[in-house]
């Protein structure tokens, strides 16, 4: 509000005017109509899934994925994880030095950070761009289902 000069030796109240009901109640509505009317003329963002699949960043983080022959178990995933859901146990392997018999990942508690995949130094754990792969049943990934790729990545659209 703009501020009211007063000429010297003039007492005046210092009395800030306040709006009224009617006032703000119509400031409201006209404020609501201006957003609705900014967003009809705006574009479109629904998509028709699973027709029309939305295209996802390069650096998506999806579901885990697990490259069996680079894996030692060296159990640095698992402890990198912020949320503790990554179970594995290790074997002695002849080839290597050890290989997972055990590899489990629990997908309802995961947080999808991605430490799991930046603490690994034989690059053996990812995540792929893919995000339709998991089944309300089974939300713990064993070894054999980390070690496939998905077979439905179709293209966008």
């Amino acid at each position: 509000m703009s501020k009211v000069i007063i000429p010297e030796g003039v007492k005046a109240k210092n009395v800030e005017r306040q709006p009224g009901i009617i006032e703000k109640l119509y400031a409201s509505i006209v404020g609501g109509f201006g957003v609705t009317t900014k967003h009809i003329f705006e574009e479109k963002v629904t998509i028709r899934y699973p027709e029309e699949r939305k295209e996802l960043p390069k650096n998506y983080r999806g579901r885990h994925y697990l490259d069996i022959e680079k894996c030692v178990a060296c159990e640095f995933c698992a402890s990198a994880c912020p949320v503790d859901i990554i179970f594995i146990v290790g074997e002695p392997h002849p080839e290597k030095v050890r290989h997972p018999r055990v590899f489990n990942i629990d997908i309802l508690k995961c947080i999808f950070c991605g430490y799991c995949v930046e603490a690994c130094p034989t690059g053996a754990l990812d995540m792929l761009d893919v995000y339709e792969v998991y089944s309300p049943e089974r939300f713990i990934l064993t070894i054999d289902e980390l070690t496939k790729k998905p077979e439905f990545q179709e293209e966008i659209g």
